[in-house]
């Protein structure tokens, strides 16, 4: 899954999330964006959606509703952003059976 955000804090800047990776076309501005993120999950801050109450606390980054939302908080303005209902839609998608998941562990 992929997703791109433009928006400005300090400069305009767009900002494409892929797969839990993080890139933008402002170098500084997206250093200055992870640094806040990875203070965020320093203080265990809670990322909520007011309209689902899902709420996040930590590995903002590595789904693309939880980096919808962080983003969207520490940008000052989004000029255009991803359909969020389809960023939803992925959040609420059921885990796969233990069977089909790689990082199963069995003792």
């Amino acid at each position: 899954m992929e997703f791109m955000i433009k928006g400005w804090l300090y400069d305009h800047i767009t900002l494409i999330w892929k797969d839990g990776e993080l890139t933008g076309d402002q170098p500084e501005v997206l250093r200055i964006i992870k640094k806040r993120i990875n203070k965020l999950e320093e203080l265990k801050a809670i990322l909520l959606c007011p309209e689902t109450h899902l709420c996040y606390t930590e590995n903002y980054l590595k789904e693309p509703f939880s980096a919808y939302l962080v983003l969207k908080h520490l940008l000052d303005v989004i000029y255009e952003e991803p359909d969020k209902k389809e960023l939803l839609a992925h959040a609420l998608l059921p885990a796969p059976p233990l069977s089909e998941r790689s990082h199963a562990e069995y003792p």
